[in-house]
């Protein structure tokens, strides 16, 4: 039976053609699309007015460029603040990007799906495509200004499903990606995004920190609107913090800008500030303003000053009525409150079910492109089987005409060449086996010698601390101002030290540590100083001096420093 043979040159042609045809799909864009596009970021009213002027022509051109106006057409609308109200158009424009058209523009189409969900206040499906968005944008390099609005987007959500903890590790990855790319004006916004986050979540310290890193930034770029925002969140901690004298200097700076959209907050924090200073007639004025122009929860609090004012006063007409107008705000309130939970427990479900369904998608997907992948490496094995077997049965049919004669010299020119390769080789690894016996012997002497001057104990968990990744990481972190670890990375470290210092770990169990506190105690063993602490905890340096000062008392039982606390912790060595 003969065997069919398949000129290598074939193969090479019947690829090159593949490669040719799917690579001859090339998307091009009229000029006119390319310019919207661009306008839609900087002006998108005229955007949406230069898209309109093109309708007509539209119609006239392909499905690639009919498809790309209209994402254009929704990217304008979304820029220009307009609320979406269907989702017809964008799923429409998912389904063509995902299974035909250019894949370069679907990472765009799954974004504006995401912001269309947002609109129609669907978390669990626009958090699905941001997601998705994110998926394909993070292994592309060029798609970080658009990762970090998606990034951006994402977190919102999150937070506002009070998710605190998966929102500010979103936040800080778009800091991370703006950090990169040297970007200030996106890394202002992070920053303040990742303080409301904290205020949220009733982290004051940390919000305070990104908030003062944010004014420094706004007050380089003299952005007067933004320094008058995060001084207003400023004085409203320090308000919650009840210092007083800190959040007057903070509402002081908070004035540089007059926004007329957020006279609401501003006249709230006015009269709560003048109520904790004592000035009740100014306070007074600022409530009465409020009725005016705020919105029901700050009507709420001014009715209830007011009526809590003329109780004072013992005038009782004036007091029921501000009385009864309270109760009224309160139970609008009550009803927004009962709507809002349930509507925010609905999108907690709906996301938790979503993840699940996307868990056992990407299941499937993963179990498909394995089998793919082994089908593909079992025909290349095959292929390579029959190349070879073919390759020696012509290698044989041509040793035997060339007869045995020529057989014969070959082999022994070939046994002379293996003779004296032989002969080389030995002397080679006699000469490097002498040489690595010295190496190693001078290297032993250097380990006593090194062994007597320092203990074991040192030499090994030095070791051992310095050599870790995670270790390393940290010592990375700490020379950051604007990174932290992340929770993984933390769970990782403490790890790490529950086996190479389990002497730390049963010291927290005995004295009750909280989680919080054991990781000042991880910190001070690996040797980081009180500025470094601050930066990996995000606390200010002086809540890391009380942490100690109060652990050395917790540990011990009596009053010390903080640094007899840094010397008690570092003797576990």
């Amino acid at each position: 039976m003969s065997i069919k043979y398949i000129k290598p040159s074939a193969i090479y042609i019947f690829l090159l053609l593949s490669v040719f045809v799917c690579s001859c799909t090339d998307y091009r864009y009229p000029h006119q699309l390319v310019v919207a596009d661009s306008l839609s970021d900087v002006n998108p009213d005229s955007a949406r007015v230069f898209l309109a002027s093109m309708k007509t022509a539209m119609a006239k051109e392909s499905e690639a460029v009919r498809n790309y106006y209209s994402l254009m057409c929704i990217k304008a609308d979304d820029k220009a603040y307009i609320t979406h109200t269907s989702d017809t158009a964008i799923m429409r424009l998912v389904s063509y990007y995902e299974y035909k058209g250019d894949n370069n523009v679907l990472p765009t189409a799954y974004y504006y799906a995401g912001r269309v969900y947002s609109d129609l206040n669907d978390a669990p499906l626009a958090l699905d495509y941001f997601q998705k968005a994110i998926d394909l944008m993070e292994a592309n390099s060029k798609s970080a200004k658009m990762l970090n609005k998606v990034y951006s987007q994402k977190a919102s959500i999150l937070l506002v499903q009070r998710l605190y903890d998966e929102s500010i590790e979103v936040f800080k990855k778009a800091l991370n990606i703006n950090i990169q790319r040297s970007d200030t004006t996106s890394i202002l916004f992070n920053l303040r995004d990742i303080g409301y986050a904290y205020k949220a979540k009733e982290v004051h310290d940390s919000a305070l920190i990104y908030f003062n890193k944010a004014v420094t930034i706004a007050e380089k770029q003299g952005n007067k609107m933004m320094i008058s925002d995060l001084q207003g969140q400023i004085t409203s901690i320090y308000l919650h913090k009840n210092e007083i004298n800190k959040a007057d200097e903070a509402f002081k700076k908070s004035r540089v800008y007059h926004d007329p959209n957020n006279q609401s907050a501003i006249l709230s924090i006015e009269a709560n500030l003048l109520t904790r200073k004592g000035m009740i007639d100014s306070a007074l004025v600022c409530y009465r303003k409020v009725l005016d122009v705020g919105n029901v929860f700050s009507k709420k609090t001014a009715y209830r000053q007011l009526a809590d004012y003329y109780i004072k006063m013992h005038d009782s007409a004036k007091a029921y009525g501000y009385i009864r107008l309270y109760e009224i705000y309160v139970d609008s309130i009550r009803t927004l409150n009962a709507a809002d939970a349930v509507a925010k427990a609905n999108a907690l479900y709906n996301y938790s079910v979503q993840q699940k369904i996307a868990s056992e998608e990407k299941s499937a997907a993963d179990r498909a492109r394995l089998m793919s992948a082994i089908l593909v490496s079992v025909l290349i094995i095959v292929i390579l089987i029959v190349f070879v077997v073919y390759s020696r049965i012509r290698a044989i049919r041509r040793a035997e005409i060339r007869g045995y004669k020529d057989n014969i010299l070959l082999l022994e020119q070939t046994k002379r060449e293996l003779n004296v390769l032989l002969e080389n080789k030995q002397n080679e690894i006699s000469d490097l086996i002498e040489e690595k016996t010295e190496a190693i012997s001078e290297l032993q002497e250097r380990i006593k010698t090194y062994e007597k001057k320092i203990p074991a104990k040192y030499v090994n968990k030095g070791k051992a601390f310095t050599d870790n990744t995670i270790t390393q990481r940290f010592y990375q972190l700490a020379n950051k101002e604007m990174m932290s670890p992340s929770l993984k990375e933390w769970q990782e470290m403490k790890d790490f030290i529950s086996v190479e210092m389990p002497e730390l770990k049963a010291l927290a169990h005995k004295c009750s540590l909280k989680d919080s506190e054991y990781e000042i105690c991880i910190l001070v063993l690996l040797g980081f100083s009180p500025s470094e602490m601050s930066i990996l905890t995000e606390r200010s340096k002086s809540d890391i001096s009380n942490i100690r000062h109060r652990l050395y008392h917790k540990v011990t039982g009596e009053k010390g420093s903080p640094k007899d606390f840094d010397a008690l912790i570092r003797r576990l060595l």
